[in-house]
């Protein structure tokens, strides 16, 4: 069986980036499995033509060469022609294994910009596209363009509308981050958002009318028109 990996045993070593290259060398089950420090050194292609390699694959930065059944016997006569020493085979269940979770203050900093990134980085492209449109109307302002042309207001409200709704775009995406529903994430987003009205919302308990809100919407009211002196009175009936 081992004169089977005789060609392998010569050359994987070389086609791996030479000894120098390889910092721990095992196998398990069915794999031979070498830790490189220059994964770019490897030549996948011609390894996997060697006589007894039934295939290979990059796995959590481990170049593993699949045998099968036999690899003891391949990885024994490796050691002996290139000088390593023969380690214990390792469990392959352990390829299934998730990674240990990084703890301490530098990994709860870490998910917190993981998340700040994620929720803002798909918003790059759109904030570009709007800045753009904004030094093009500066552009057109230098050339006398007038403010109430139909294409300075159409490229007004394209630069605003991706700042206008930022909060709800960010709402969307912040969501899809963290495994929630964007929906959701949007009408947040469209809370946070400010919105040019002239009246606001209080506590449960303390129901207000706003002055603002009586001076510019109730004045339209037929009643209020026909009575103006009233208007004074509301006004100072809810400050």
């Amino acid at each position: 069986m081992a004169q089977k990996y005789q060609e392998l045993s010569d050359k994987i070593v070389g086609l791996v980036g030479g000894k120098a290259n390889v910092q721990f060398f095992t196998h398990c089950v069915t794999r031979l499995r070498f830790n490189v420090k220059d994964e770019s050194a490897v030549k996948k292609d011609e390894i996997e033509k060697l006589p007894g390699v039934l295939g290979s694959q990059w796995q959590n930065g481990q170049y593993q060469i699949i045998i099968g059944q036999a690899v003891s016997d391949a990885y024994r006569l490796i050691c002996e022609k290139n000088g390593f020493a023969v380690e214990k085979s390792v469990d392959e269940k352990l390829d299934d294994e998730k990674p240990a979770q990084k703890k301490g203050a530098k990994a709860v900093i870490d998910k917190i910009f993981d998340g700040i990134s994620g929720s803002l980085t798909p918003l790059i492209p759109a904030l570009i596209g709007c800045g753009m449109i904004k030094v093009i109307l500066i552009l057109m302002d230098m050339a006398g363009v007038p403010a109430d042309s139909g294409t300075y207001q159409l490229l007004t409200f394209a630069g605003d509308a991706g700042f206008y709704f930022l909060p709800i775009m960010i709402g969307a995406f912040a969501a899809k981050k963290f495994g929630a529903n964007p929906a959701l994430g949007m009408v947040i987003g469209g809370l946070c958002q400010r919105r040019q009205r002239r009246h606001r919302l209080q506590l449960p308990g303390h129901p207000r009318v706003r002055r603002e809100l009586l001076q510019h919407h109730l004045p339209h009211h037929p009643v209020l028109r026909r009575h103006g002196p009233h208007r004074e009175v509301l006004c100072q009936a809810f400050p």
